[in-house]
This record gives structure tokens, C-alpha cells and sequence, in this order.
């Protein structure tokens, strides 16, 4: 007998025969559906977390600049959206590779998929308790989206564990669930691009970075928020209940609303921030057309508006060269305040 064979006599002898899915007596180790591994799992993947958090906050020193000279609380807010960022992607992707045919045809889940697919959840579990510790400064919007979505992933995972016969109502709707997390790719990247890039320069591509985060915020979470009580119908019937029945249908309800109150409301910041960065450019623009002829002017506002632009760029790339943070030299030869981007930030300190 070799020693696979072995540990897998020991797993059968061991092991309740109705637990965990029979996952220890097919492989021979315990997999995460154990419920005496998934706190040792998450304490692991946390652990990892804080690892990447301050290799993060190691490196990103020495490659920008402007990342130095971030206060403390901007420094952890950045370190956290980049850890979002490479997170969710794991996340994403399980979920796409082992949960798209389950939500999609109700198909069985093979071992390997439901293994991956309680990983997936771990990690987004992790990373928003991380969080929530991590940072120096929550707002109560995050506080209630965060514990409502571990509280909702926490809960399928012991309704998994405890009638492993009726999974598949409990999977589809953890997969979907996990989707108001895991496609805030272009949230994160905006509120990266916010604090390492300088707001002159790029307030253009701020502007367009942080209105499509908004409309592909909205739209996202509000259909995730739609589909999600037509699958959570059978896990609120009587005849299709089980002992957790009492928190789909009276619990659930309400998070849910929470939820998706909250994600409105992000999304809400993300469109404001695109809006201020519009103005802030509209205002610099006014300035510099101030200092150009009234051929230049009209050559500027013609039907052709990239064409124009592009014969100015070189004009208004000297005068962006020239502005410093409290000012600039107007093409007038004015020196201007550089006001018009200063409280950017302060919506930001919310995310």
C-alpha cells in the first residue's frame, strides 16, 4: 500500500460518511469543504494578504514619486486598491472557469470546481476582512458592504456544508453574489490612477477612467442585484427549505437592499469625481483660450474638434509644462492659481 492509499484508509476510517462531500475519501486530504479547514484556509490566505500588503508598500516607494509623498492613510487606501485589483482577478477568473456553466445551465459541479469556487470565495473573504483592519479610516458604506458580503458567502458555506444534497440553489446564487465584488476591476483602477497620477497632466483620462467606473458600477451591481432574487426564490420556499430557510427569507431580503444601496452610492462618488474633473478641465481650457488669437479660437471650435485639437496640442502642452502645484504662467504672461483641481481629492477619501 502506498502512502496515497494509506492516507485515504485513514480518511475513510476518520471521516462521517455524509461529510464534506465525500472530497477527503475521494483525495485522501482534506479539502477546503471541510468546515474544521476553512478558518485555518482563511487565517492562511489573510496571512498572504498582509504578506503582498507590505511588499507593496515596500516597493511602490521606490517607483513613484508621487506615491512618497502620500500621508499615511492615502498610502494604505492605495496599497488596498492594489490589492483589489490583483485579487479580484483570481477571483474573476475562478469564477468564470468553474461556475459560468452552473449559473448559466445548472450544470453538476465536478470536485475540482467546487474546490475552486470555495477558494474564490476565501480570497474575497480574506481581502475585504483584511480591509476593513487595514485601513486607517471606514466609512459606513464600506463597513456594510463588506461584513453583508462575507456574511452572505459565510452562510452558503455552511448551508454547503450542512446539506451538501442541495447545493446547487446555494452555489448559483454564492457564485452570482460574488459578482458585486469581483467586476470592480475599473473602480480600483481609477482610484490607483487618482492618487499615482498627477491631476494636471491626466485629467482627461481621469475624467473618462472614473465616469465609465460609474456607468459600469451601476449597471453591473444593479442586474447582479435583479438576478439575484429570482435564484434566491427556491432557497425561500417552504417546500424546498432547510434549516436556513428562516435567513433567506427573512435575512437575505434586507442585505441585499443594503448591498445594493451601497454600491449605488459608490458608483454615485465615481460619477461626481468624472464631473469635477470635466470642470477642472473645461476651466484650464478657458484659460488657455484666452491667451490665443481669434483665428487660433475659432479654428479650435471648428466641426473638426480632433483636428483642431491636434493643431493646439503642442500649445497646450507648453502650457500644461509650465504649471506647477500653486500656479501657472498664463499664455497672457498672467501667473494664475492652479485652483481648479484642490478638492479633487476630498470624495476620494471615502473609497
Amino acid at each position: 500500500m502506498g502512502p496515497k492509499d494509506l492516507v485515504k484508509a485513514v480518511a475513510e476510517k476518520l471521516r462521517p460518511e455524509n461529510e464534506i462531500h465525500g472530497l477527503c475519501r475521494e483525495r485522501g486530504y482534506a479539502t477546503i469543504h471541510d468546515m474544521h479547514f476553512v478558518a485555518a484556509n482563511a487565517f492562511i490566505l489573510f496571512l498572504i494578504t498582509v504578506g503582498i500588503s507590505q511588499a507593496l508598500m515596500t516597493f511602490l516607494p521606490l517607483v513613484s514619486p508621487r506615491f512618497r509623498g502620500l500621508d499615511e492613510y492615502h498610502k494604505r487606501n492605495t496599497v488596498t486598491n492594489f490589492l483589489e485589483i490583483v485579487g479580484l482577478t483570481i477571483v474573476l477568473f475562478i469564477q468564470v472557469y468553474y461556475g459560468w456553466n452552473l449559473l448559466l445551465h445548472n450544470d453538476d459541479l465536478t470536485s475540482d470546481a467546487r474546490a475552486g469556487l470555495g477558494w474564490a470565495a476565501l480570497v474575497m473573504c480574506s481581502m475585504y476582512t483584511f480591509e476593513l483592519i487595514y485601513r486607517l479610516k471606514v466609512h459606513w458604506q464600506l463597513y456594510v458592504h463588506h461584513l453583508v458580503s462575507i456574511l452572505v458567502i459565510l452562510l452558503c458555506f455552511f448551508e454547503w456544508h450542512d446539506y451538501p444534497s442541495g447545493y446547487k440553489p446555494v452555489v448559483r446564487l454564492c457564485v452570482l453574489f460574488l459578482c458585486h465584488g469581483s467586476t470592480e476591476h475599473l473602480c480600483f483602477i481609477a482610484l490607483v490612477a487618482h492618487r499615482m497620477l498627477p491631476h494636471d497632466r491626466y485629467a482627461s483620462l481621469l475624467r473618462w477612467l472614473h465616469f465609465w467606473a460609474a456607468i459600469t458600477s451601476y449597471t453591473i451591481k444593479t442586474s447582479v442585484f435583479l438576478i439575484t432574487w429570482v435564484l434566491w426564490m427556491p432557497l425561500a420556499m417552504p417546500e424546498t427549505g432547510n434549516g436556513y430557510t428562516w435567513f433567506w427569507r427573512f435575512v437575505f431580503p434586507v442585505l441585499n437592499v443594503l448591498l445594493i444601496v451601497t454600491q449605488w452610492w459608490t458608483s454615485n462618488v465615481f460619477y461626481v469625481l468624472s464631473r469635477r474633473f470635466l470642470i477642472s478641465l473645461t476651466k484650464d481650457q478657458a484659460q488657455y483660450l484666452e491667451g490665443l488669437s481669434i483665428r487660433q479660437t475659432a479654428c479650435y471650435y471648428t466641426a473638426d474638434v480632433a483636428l483642431a485639437r491636434r493643431r493646439n496640442s503642442k500649445i497646450m502642452n507648453e502650457a500644461w509644462e509650465n504649471q506647477n502645484n500653486a500656479a501657472y504662467e498664463h499664455p497672457a504672461g498672467m501667473i494664475v492659481p492652479n485652483k481648479s483641481h484642490s478638492n479633487l481629492g476630498k470624495l476620494h477619501s471615502t473609497l
